[in-house]
């Protein structure tokens, strides 16, 4: 997943800057500073194959995240990253109808992940080795309906019927 080379030379160079200006700002702390950061998370395409047959191929996208973190001293921080992405897919499941029906899905994924986490710099100064720790939670939704959606009609006098389905 990580292996895979950038696609475009335009994202290669944004996320170089990015890093750069990353690195620059928590380079030294500064005790009692509250920081905030934007996240720009990018996710690639991946292919899955479960067992049992079904299929899932996820389209790679960028997400947007923000980041709280507080300094208790030069050489201690603690943070918090919220980052959500919205993926296309498309992918088999099999239905559990007694024959194995194969049913043709795609979509829209949505994905929310949340981590808490510090960081502990081994050196004071404008560069230094520092060990991270994150703990965090991740909620992926699918969109995927249960149960196929129901068709309601209903006239109006001045077009006539309209039907719509819902969800």
């Amino acid at each position: 997943m990580f292996g895979r080379p950038i696609k475009s030379t335009t994202q290669a160079i944004a996320i170089l800057l990015l890093s750069a200006i990353g690195a620059n700002s928590q380079a030294q702390l500064d005790p009692g500073a509250v920081e905030f950061s934007l996240n720009i998370p990018y996710l690639y395409d991946q292919d899955q194959e479960f067992k049992g047959g079904p299929t899932a191929s996820l389209k790679s996208g960028f997400g947007l995240g923000l980041g709280i973190s507080y300094n208790f001293s030069e050489r201690l921080a603690l943070r918090s990253d919220l980052s959500w992405n919205r993926l296309n897919y498309s992918g088999q499941r099999i239905l559990d109808d007694g024959n194995d029906t194969v049913q043709n899905i795609r979509g829209k994924l949505d994905s929310w992940n949340i981590t808490f986490g510090g960081d502990f710099y081994l050196t004071s100064g404008r560069i230094a080795p520092f060990l991270s720790a994150n703990l965090g939670w991740s909620f992926v939704d699918t969109n995927t309906p249960a149960c196929p959606g129901e068709i309601l009609c209903w006239w109006e006098p001045l077009v006539g019927y309209i039907c719509r389905g819902y969800q």
